[in-house]
């Protein structure tokens, strides 16, 4: 339950940034020789959604990502602490 929720708040944290990464890996992806690049970088990327678009522009999509991030951080911890218990005793669990 604790993994769950930490996966959750780190999403909702780096979700911002992964909406900008994205807008700027696909900005002049069209093809062609002309190239519409609308942002500069990162900070200029952000500040132009912010201003153009409002702050909720950086959580869209954000629904989909809660719904499978619960789950798959509660499977890497379950998997983490079976793990880590199969290892007690073992050389490989000294490290």
């Amino acid at each position: 339950s604790a993994g769950c929720a930490a996966g959750l708040l780190a999403d909702l944290v780096v979700h911002p940034l992964s909406t900008v990464k994205s807008r700027l890996q696909v900005q002049g992806s069209g093809g062609g020789s002309f190239c519409p690049c609308q942002y500069r970088g990162i900070l200029h990327g952000a500040w132009s959604i912010l201003r153009k678009e409002g702050i909720t522009t950086f959580y869209r999509g954000m629904g989909a990502v809660l719904v499978g991030a619960a789950p798959a951080q509660g499977v890497y911890f379950l998997a983490y602490e079976t793990a880590k218990r199969q290892l007690e005793g073992t050389p490989l669990g000294s490290f």
